[in-house]
């Protein structure tokens, strides 16, 4: 996806302006790094 305004979105993509992000709660997500690493390398092997 180009972050250009400038730039037209590939054919079939929606325009950068029409996606929704998702907020992401930093401190969270430094937090429970180790347990999200450690049930990813369970899952799909290390």
């Amino acid at each position: 996806m180009p972050v250009d305004p400038k730039i037209a979105s590939p054919e079939g993509m929606p325009a950068l302006a029409d996606i929704k992000l998702m907020a992401l709660d930093a401190d969270r997500a430094v937090a429970e790094d180790t347990e999200a690493r450690a049930k990813f390398t369970e899952i799909f092997g290390g």
